[in-house]
């Protein structure tokens, strides 16, 4: 036999209809940078991560790609069209497609809003007619109200799930709900491969310098024993791309350091280092991630150092 469902009091039904909308209201308090193009509340290092990746993908991402997309097009004119945010090859109607789809999200998200304001308003106008009249009738209108209020607008329950640490970390590309924040992927992979190029070309030059040719005819036309050309070349990668991934690293904890060290240096409240002085004159506002920093970044930690080192190897291998 089925068990029997907990039947809710009054002000148990009351609380639970209502609370999720209040915590849906709650959860945005921290968010103190500015919102997306889609009406997104977002924290001061998301916007400054934004910003510096719509840059990255503009100067670096759209160039490299749009060779081969507008090739796809072109080869393909009735498959899926490549290209659609590339502003080298995307055309006026993708514009206007992207700018439409902007908007549709902006006002599902502002009349979410003003439906939660709506309930947490008509919720506590019900608990002072209950507190002043001890009727319990009010909460009970107010409980239904959620439903019908709800269904008017066309929206479910669903749509006022909090946003909490956990769930965004399953959107969030950055890594910035985790301890080892990963914001410019594009800058991270161009080091890799410079430093590994780079790497690779001196290290086969270091080899074919260091072994003596022989005398033979094939030597002659060669540059040194070609094992040993080779085995320059993939050390020299090697060292040069776990150089890129600890400088890179280390690029990403001085950024850090330096929006903290502006938070610091303005605020009379807090003690100033001197380090904290020059960074915060030196570096510009654009390549922080805002007062509070990202997490996992302190560079004269040393298990974090320890952890730099092996990211390093494990980039080399």
């Amino acid at each position: 036999m089925a068990e029997k469902r907990r039947k809710l009091t009054s002000q148990q039904a009351f609380n639970e209809a209502i609370q999720p909308f209040v915590d849906h209201k709650n959860a945005y308090q921290e968010y103190k940078g500015t919102r997306t193009e889609g009406d997104i509340p977002r924290t001061e290092a998301q916007e400054k991560v934004e910003a510096g990746r719509k840059w990255q993908k503009k100067v670096i991402v759209d160039p490299l790609q749009a060779p081969f997309q507008f090739a796809w097009n072109l080869a393909t004119p009735h498959s899926w069209r490549k290209g659609k945010e590339n502003w080298i090859i995307q055309n006026k109607a993708d514009v206007a497609a992207r700018k439409t789809e902007l908007e549709n999200l902006r006002l599902h998200r502002e009349k979410r809003d003003k439906t939660r304001d709506m309930i947490i308003e008509m919720a506590e106008k019900a608990k002072e007619k209950y507190e002043e009249t001890g009727d319990k009738k009010y909460l009970d209108i107010a409980s239904q109200g959620v439903t019908d209020i709800l269904n008017s607008q066309g929206l479910e329950m669903k749509n006022f799930i909090e946003v909490d640490p956990e769930v965004l970390a399953l959107r969030d590309g950055a890594g910035l709900y985790s301890t080892n924040p990963n914001p410019y992927p594009v800058i991270e992979n161009s080091m890799w491969f410079t430093g590994g190029v780079l790497g690779s070309i001196k290290g086969e030059k270091l080899a074919a310098q260091k072994f003596l040719k022989s005398n033979s005819m094939m030597s002659r036309y060669s540059k040194g024993p070609w094992m040993a050309r080779v085995a320059g070349a993939v050390l020299g990668g090697a060292l040069g791309t776990a150089t890129a991934d600890y400088g890179y690293e280390g690029m990403l904890d001085i950024m850090s350091k330096a929006g903290q060290a502006r938070k610091y240096v303005k605020d009379p409240n807090l003690q100033a280092s001197v380090v904290d002085g020059i960074l915060a004159e030196v570096v510009p506002e654009s390549w922080t991630f805002g007062p509070e920093g990202i997490g996992g970044r302190d560079f004269f930690n040393l298990e974090e150092q320890k952890d730099r080192f092996r990211g390093a190897t494990n980039a080399a291998l």
